[in-house]
């Protein structure tokens, strides 16, 4: 199979994050998700708790993709979206895409 442009552009990204005391780069977290889970609506409001520390300038936000669906651990802790979320409350969404990781992960070499 083919991979998309913005498959491309994830699997270059440099990102990195921590999940269940393991280190994953975001852009092969996403990819990996993205060809195994669905994407859900999950409401936003039990996600707000996770950016109030966020710290996102308004003109940050013209590049955020708030159509790009979060990645969401099974325990629903942000792995990546927070920019996302944000955006999507400044948009009065309720909802927002998500795809739920479940409680077993490989790890980052076995993506």
């Amino acid at each position: 199979m083919e991979k998309s442009l913005i498959d491309t552009e994830l699997i270059t990204h440099k990102e990195s994050g921590w999940f269940d005391g393991k280190r994953y780069n975001v852009g092969h977290l996403f990819v990996w998700a993205k060809e195994r889970f669905s994407v859900e609506d999950v409401d936003i409001d039990g996600l707000l708790d996770q950016i109030s520390d966020l710290d996102v300038g308004s003109n940050s936000l013209d590049n955020v993709d708030s159509d790009k669906p979060i990645l969401l651990g099974h325990t629903n802790h942000i792995i990546d979206g927070r920019h996302r979320l944000y955006k999507a409350v400044v948009e009065k969404r309720s909802t927002i895409k998500a795809i739920r990781l479940p409680n077993d992960l490989p790890s980052e070499t076995e993506l």
